[in-house]
Formats: structure tokens, C-alpha cells, sequence
């Protein structure tokens, strides 16, 4: 297995916590089930696990690859592995399974595609391998393997005691709007409160009550408590939604027109994808919505403002939906 170290710095301080979700998962699965697990975070780690060839030619001792049977990684982790094996990366290729949280196409994974591509090309393709071997966090691709990650164990169902708190999904400060409007409305049914880390880059507002990059345990307790869970339109496609749900909270999920794609979204831009994202989890609006995520537009003050007014009357209940409960992964013991 292979990982970049950095996300693992970044994690406490608001990034990349999804991609950290979906690689813990993983390696704590596969230890459960029984699984030898030898894990590289860097590329001299890298270097000591594959020997490499001088003459740049394949090896013809196959048996000198044979001492993993799978090999979990990354795109930037294939390109580490391919630099380092050159021509015996072919005797690795089919055990490689690639975390990739949006997916790959078969356009921008086959190198030779020689016809045109909406957008261009992108850096993260040219994988040059079958498609199923790219592992996603939600399942929004019938060629790519879903892969996905535990979102948490509750009792099913349950009810909790709640208070009149949202809670805001982001973990850095420059997710906030600039036009502020949609907080500004739900600040008058609900006491908000968010897990920022303040990079300076943009104020909160005062009726924001901002507790900092919060644990695991001290975000479940705060979830506990609220019932509405805030979109801002960003980041895309994370697991808090679904952490959310899994606490007793309602998701509000900003709408996207028109939907955010390669041609119209920096961020997608460099993606090996052309799927278009009507919200920012098309997952919650179309195979989970009310009453546990309402998508919305929150430019429409009408209907923020009816949303808000019937989520706060609600008593709402917890859900985990069985692709992301650990069940699925085949980890839960009779004892």
C-alpha cells in the first residue's frame, strides 16, 4: 500500500480528511480480515519494497514481483511506482487497485484515446488500466469499483435529544460565501456553529460560533446535539453528509446550475472525468433525499427559509445506509 504523507499532516488542520477516511477504512479492513499489510509512505520506502532493473529491460524472474498480492494506491502513487519499475511495472499493473475519489474515465485513462476530449487531456490519466481497477468514495461510475468508506456505527433509527444548532460542512474558512445571505437566514431559526480552521482568508461572522478543527469524538458530540447540517456548495462529494445523517442531522445540499463539470469548474478542470455534479453531493440527492438531505438552491430565500422552518419542526432520527456501514466491508463480529 501506498500513501502521501502529507494528507496525513494536513488532516488536523482541515484538509484532505476525506481521502484519510477512505485509506484508514481500508487498512483497517483489510487487517480485520486477516491480511498482511505492509504499508510505504514515501518513495525511498517505495524503492526498498520493488527491486528495480539497471538494464531498464522487464525482468524475467516474475517471482521477484510476487510478494504482494494487491497493491493500494494513489495516482500519484502509480506514477512513484512506474518511475521507479520503468518496464516491470507491467508485472505489477493487475494487482494495482487506485483510491481515486472521483473517478477515471475510459477516454483519459487509455494514453493512445486519440480523439478529442471536451476540456483536453488530463495529467491524472493515462493509467492505461482496466477501469474497475480504480476504487471510488461514492458509487457514481458503472465502470470504476466503488470502493467507498465507513461512515460510522450507531444504533439504528435512534432519536436524539436535539437543540436548535446547524452545523456548518467545511473545514477552512474560505468555503465560506462571499455573499453570506443563506447563513444570515438560517441564523434566525438556528444557533450555528462550525469545526474551521481560521486561515485568515476569510472572517466569520459574528453569529458564527466557530470551535476550530474538532476530534473525532467532540464532532460526533456536536452533531449529537444539532439538526441541521450546512452545505456551502464545497468541498465536493466529501463523507460529512453522510457523518451527518448518521448522528440524527438533516443535510442541506446546495444545487448546482447549471451542474459543475471539466468546462465550467477550476477544481474539475484537471480531472480525469466529464461527469456533471448537479449538487454538492449528487449521492444525497438522488438515492438518499428527504428526510434526511434536502437539496436546495440557496439563492431562492423563499426556499431556504420554507426548508429551514420545516427541519427545525422536525424530530429527526439517524440513518446509515448499508453501502457505507461497516457491514459492508465484512469487519463486524458475532462476539
Amino acid at each position: 500500500m501506498g500513501m502521501q504523507p502529507f494528507i496525513l499532516k494536513l488532516a488536523g488542520r482541515g484538509g484532505y480528511v476525506g481521502e484519510l477516511v477512505q485509506w484508514t477504512d481500508l487498512i483497517a479492513t483489510s487487517y480485520v480480515l486477516g491480511h498482511n499489510i505492509t504499508i510505504a509512505v514515501n518513495s525511498s520506502e517505495l524503492k526498498t519494497l520493488f527491486a528495480s532493473e539497471k538494464t531498464k529491460c522487464a525482468s524475467k524472474l516474475i517471482s521477484k514481483y510476487n510478494d504482494f498480492d494487491l497493491i493500494f494506491t494513489d495516482i500519484n502513487g502509480n506514477r512513484l511506482l512506474h518511475g521507479h519499475l520503468t518496464a516491470n511495472h507491467a508485472r505489477v499493473r493487475c494487482k494495482l487497485r487506485i483510491l481515486d475519489s472521483f473517478g477515471t474515465e475510459a477516454e483519459f485513462n487509455y494514453g493512445r484515446y486519440d480523439q478529442k476530449i471536451p476540456g483536453g487531456r488530463s495529467g491524472w490519466g493515462n493509467g492505461d488500466l482496466l477501469l474497475p481497477q480504480f476504487f471510488t468514495y461514492f458509487p457514481h461510475s458503472p465502470d470504476n469499483t466503488f470502493l467507498g468508506f465507513i461512515a460510522g456505527r450507531i444504533e439504528q433509527n435512534s432519536v436524539y435529544e436535539k437543540e436548535d444548532i446547524a452545523v456548518i460542512y467545511g473545514k477552512l474558512d474560505y468555503y465560506l460565501p462571499a455573499n453570506t445571505t443563506y447563513l444570515e437566514i438560517i441564523a434566525n431559526y438556528f444557533e450555528i456553529h462550525a469545526t474551521m480552521a481560521v486561515t485568515g482568508s476569510r472572517a466569520l461572522p459574528s453569529y458564527i460560533i466557530n470551535h476550530g478543527v474538532l476530534s473525532e469524538l467532540k464532532l460526533k458530540a456536536l452533531l449529537r446535539k444539532a439538526k441541521l447540517f450546512i452545505g456551502l456548495g464545497f468541498p465536493f462529494e466529501g463523507p460529512g453528509p453522510l457523518d451527518a445523517i448518521a448522528n440524527g442531522v438533516v443535510y442541506l445540499n446546495p444545487i448546482y446550475e447549471p451542474p459543475k463539470n471539466k468546462l465550467n469548474e477550476p477544481f474539475f478542470q484537471g480531472k480525469p472525468i466529464l461527469r456533471k455534479l448537479t449538487s454538492q453531493n449528487p449521492y444525497m440527492e438522488d438515492f438518499v433525499g428527504k428526510p434526511f438531505a434536502y437539496t436546495i438552491d440557496i439563492k431562492n430565500i423563499s426556499q431556504v427559509i420554507s426548508t429551514v422552518k420545516e427541519i427545525k419542526a422536525m424530530k429527526v432520527c439517524s440513518s446509515l445506509f448499508h453501502i457505507f456501514n461497516c457491514t459492508s466491508f465484512g469487519v463486524i463480529s458475532n462476539s
